[in-house]
This record gives structure tokens, sequence and C-alpha cells, in this order.
């Protein structure tokens, strides 16, 4: 165990030449670090940071613990010369839970000094089966969230603020809030997220990353698409049969066609799921979807009717579609 839950027990670990925390090879698990600050100075006030990142874990070390969500678990991994926290080289099953990373030691700002060059979190090279959730990522440079690089499977991100802090206050992730990238697949990014304020909400670039879903999270007010399915900048728009190729297969979109505070109606592809929001921008426009509302399978005729709550005469709402590989598309067209 590296720290612990009073402040007694808070390492600062900072201004290192290479890491704060670093773990390596197979056999090195079930560590926890707790409630340590990690480039930043003990009073948070400036950057102290460590040259690579605040902690990395890799080369087939697993089932460590990176915060919680118990008072004085939580680290601060802010001001480090690359990643705040990456998960590489074949880590499994390793949690990062909780953490401040890009802020100050409150989580409710960003500062000058507080951000990571490159990402908040990364997870790459064949890691599986890791879990982040419930942290604070903003004003890391690079970008709030990375997943790359091929059979980097069957990862989980989900309960997370990336671009928003605490109170709302927008922190945004340079680039993006969350890239899943180069053959990655198999994520499952969802559900309570909070993607917010970023350049972009969730790209997915690279030709073969497959079966990414994305799932019932609050995507607002992001510059560009709040999902951007390569290529990049603008929006997908379907194809008859849905034959074109890419991440997540450039699956289609649904289309609206009608919508009440009651329900919702249009069709998708035979295998999906059907989730609908109320979106952050007009109606004509492509998403955001900032609130979920309802869900449904689509009927054996491509059909589909969802019963929504929460929704009044008046609102925009937009969708995406899941298939039964579980990928994901873009947000849909919105109407009234």
């Amino acid at each position: 165990r590296v720290g612990g839950t009073s402040p007694a027990e808070r390492n600062v670990l900072s201004g290192n030449a290479h890491h704060g925390v670093a773990s390596y090879d197979q056999g090195t698990n079930a560590n926890v670090v707790i409630n340590n600050i990690m480039g930043l100075s003990p009073l948070g006030d400036r950057r102290v940071p460590n040259r690579n990142h605040g902690v990395d874990i890799n080369y087939g070390s697993g089932d460590n613990v990176i915060g919680g969500t118990a008072p004085g678990e939580r680290n601060v991994v802010s001001g480090n010369g690359f990643e705040g926290i990456e998960f590489s080289h074949g880590a499994v099953r390793n949690k990062a839970i909780g953490n401040f990373i890009g802020t100050d030691l409150t989580g409710t700002r960003a500062t000058a000094y507080s951000y990571n060059v490159d990402f908040g979190m990364h997870i790459e090279d064949v890691s599986q089966d890791n879990v982040v959730a419930y942290n604070v990522i903003g004003n890391n440079r690079g970008g709030g969230i990375n997943i790359t690089s091929p059979f980097t499977t069957r990862n989980a991100v989900y309960g997370n603020r990336i671009g928003v802090s605490l109170d709302g206050t927008a922190i945004p992730n340079g680039n993006f809030g969350v890239q899943i990238n180069n053959s990655a697949n198999t994520t499952t990014f969802g559900p309570d997220n909070i993607v917010a304020y970023n350049p972009v909400g969730v790209r997915l670039t690279g030709t073969a990353g497959q079966f990414n879903r994305i799932t019932r999270n609050s995507i607002f007010e992001n510059t560009g698409l709040g999902i951007d399915i390569a290529p990049l900048g603008s929006v997908n728009q379907n194809d008859p049969g849905d034959t074109d190729t890419g991440p997540n297969d450039m699956l289609n979109f649904p289309v609206l066609s009608s919508a009440t505070q009651y329900e919702v109606k249009g069709t998708a592809c035979i295998t999906c799921t059907v989730e609908i929001f109320i979106a952050d921008s007009p109606a004509g426009a492509y998403g955001e979807g900032k609130t979920f509302v309802g869900s449904a399978a689509v009927r054996s005729d491509g059909s589909f009717t969802v019963l929504v709550s929460g929704v009044a005469v008046g609102n925009i709402v937009t969708s995406t579609a899941t298939d039964a590989k579980g990928n994901t598309s873009e947000f849909s067209r919105n109407i009234t």
C-alpha cells in the first residue's frame, strides 16, 4: 500500500526523473495506491512534474487499484510530463478509481500548472479488463482518455467526469475527451460518464477498431461532434445497406421519424438497440446527447418505438444505435 486514508499517510511523489509510481511484470499484483499527490507540490500550488507518468502500471502487472471512492482514497495526479495514469504492455484487471487527473487538489478547477502534458488516462498495448471509473479528468493537453493499439480489449470506462469538474466548471482537455484508437476494441464506454467542453466528445480513429459500445452517457457542449467516427470532423451520413467499413463498422445511426413526450419512433438496423437522448443542439443538427431518456430494441422490420420519460413538448431529441456485436453509431439527426 502506497499512501493511506489519513492526512499523515499521504505521500508527495513529485519531481522524479521517471514516474511517481511504477509497477512492472507479471506477479506484481494487488497493490493499492491511495491519497497521494503526484506531480504537484505538497500544497498543490505549483507544478513539480514527474518527468514521465504519475502512475505507470505495465508488463503484465495486474489487479492493482489506483485511488478509490471512500474518503481519503483518491489521488491527485496532475502536472506530469507525460500521462497522468497509464496501463500498458499487457496490464490486466487494474482499476483507476475516483482520482483527480489534471486538476487542482479540490477537483473543481484546472490551473495553469496542473495539466498533464499528454493524456490524463492512457490504456494501450494488449492491456485488458481494466476499469476507469469515477475520476475527474480535465486540463490534459493531449486528451482526456486514450485507449489504443491492437488487442487492447475489454476495458470499461464509466462514471467519469471528462472535461467538467466536480462543481460543473469547464476544464476542457486538449484534442478530445475520449479517443478509442488504432484497433482497440471491445471497450465499454458508459454508463454515466459526463463528457463536456472538449474539442470533441468521443472519437474513434484508425480502421480496425470494432465492438466499442458507447452507452447511457451525458455528452454535451463539446466544440465538435459528440461522437465522431473516422473519417473525422464531419457527420458520416448513412449508406444504403450499411456496407461501408471502418471503426465500429461505420454503423448507420438511427433515422428518427416522430417524437412526443411519451415515445420516439424511427428506423435502425434490425440487430440494434436504440438509445434516445435530449440533445443540446437544435433540430436538424446531429447530437449531442445530453440526457438519456429511454432505449428499446429494433423490431424485425427495422422499426422501433422507444418509450421515454422526462421529455417535454418542445425538447430536441437525438439517438444512437448499438448493434448485436457492440458497435455504436454516431448521434442521429435531431428532431423536435
